[in-house]
């Protein structure tokens, strides 16, 4: 028999994804009061700012607004009932060893949910000149700054791109966000970034530097705790009107 427990709590990743996911939970009932507030405002659904908070209390749930690296941990360590996320975000948590938890489950995202397509690309500046200097850089396997919040797959992805490049020479800043930036002014000499339409890579003057064909779309996932799953009434109220839609 089911037992009630506390109430569930949802993870959800900061920045735009927060709005296509929040939309259908406040559809199926399970809202916030103080989260409808904010993503009401105009000028956050046409910008996609960021939260002004990162937890919001509501009547059956609540939400966790972390950064994506972290929605992973959150519902491994029981913490949050079920996430949103993209791959890279839980196979980046799997790729550091972590998973000290209660475990979690995942699988697409249900049909209901309807998110912008995401892939990763390596960009850099557009300057002719800068491109050839990053691909002398590799042919003659020189070391090369590899700027990214996603150090474990860039690496992978550099090595499955570009296998003639030794991966020794790969150096990786490792940031929180603001990827362009740093390729921008120099700091590195390509990003690793996960990208939709690509116009914040291109207001940034940058653009990526291998065809979209080879880049990697990246699917979003739906992330559940196996004890939330097993043994909480409120969520299980949830997921069956997840999976039946809206």
């Amino acid at each position: 028999m089911k037992t009630k427990l506390r109430k569930p709590k949802i993870a959800l990743p900061k920045g735009r994804m927060v709005l296509n996911a929040y939309d259908v939970f406040d559809r199926l009932g399970f809202n916030s009061k103080e989260l409808d507030r904010e993503v009401d405002k105009p000028e956050w659904r046409s910008s996609g700012a960021k939260l002004e908070d990162n937890f919001y209390e509501g009547e059956k749930v609540d939400f966790i607004i972390p950064k994506a690296s972290d929605v992973a941990g959150y519902v491994d360590e029981g913490i949050a009932a079920m996430g949103i996320l993209g791959k890279d975000g839980k196979d980046e948590y799997a790729l550091e060893g972590n998973g000290r938890g209660r475990g979690y489950i995942s699988a697409p995202v249900a049909k209901c949910f309807r998110f912008p397509e995401m892939r990763f690309t390596l960009i850099g500046r557009k300057e002719p000149e800068e491109y050839k200097r990053v691909c002398q850089l590799m042919k003659e396997n020189k070391d090369i700054i590899v700027a990214t919040s996603c150090p474990k797959q860039a690496k992978a992805f550099l090595l499955r791109n570009y296998p003639e490049y030794r991966g020794e020479f790969i150096d990786m800043m490792t940031l929180g966000g603001e990827v362009e930036l740093a390729v921008r002014t120099g700091r590195a000499d390509i990003g690793f970034e996960l990208v939709s339409s690509g116009k914040s890579v291109l207001r940034n003057g940058l653009c990526s530097y291998i065809p979209q064909k080879k880049s990697e779309e990246i699917p979003v996932l739906q992330i559940i705790n196996r004890a939330a799953r097993d043994n909480n009434q409120q969520f299980a109220e949830l997921f069956d009107k997840i999976e039946k839609g809206v």
